[in-house]
């Protein structure tokens, strides 16, 4: 057992006991602190927060914009395949006469 005169010794003379106290109170109150935003930021990053702005996200890429891009891939496609056949018509037509 740790006696009263050894723990003023060990903790800084008269009034150790005390300053061990407040040292013991000031490190609770910060790890407490500390505890409390680390708590925070996992209540932000929890799934329900990040869910609907992901799939709102993957919804536009891919329903809105995935669409309207293969629709023009197809339309540019096809303008390109039109005027190559005429290009090629209008070509032989040419060099005939």
């Amino acid at each position: 057992a740790i006696q009263q005169s050894d723990l003023f010794a060990k903790c800084g003379g008269k009034g150790g006991p005390s300053k061990l106290v407040s040292l013991l109170e000031i490190s609770d109150s910060a790890i407490h602190t500390i505890y409390n935003v680390l708590f925070g930021v996992r209540e932000i990053l929890e799934c329900q927060n990040f869910n609907p702005i992901y799939t709102s996200l993957v919804y536009d890429a891919v329903c809105i914009s995935g669409v309207n891009g293969l629709s023009w891939i197809f339309f540019t496609s096809l303008s390109m395949a039109v005027f190559s056949m005429i290009m090629v018509t209008l070509r032989v037509a040419i060099y005939e006469y």
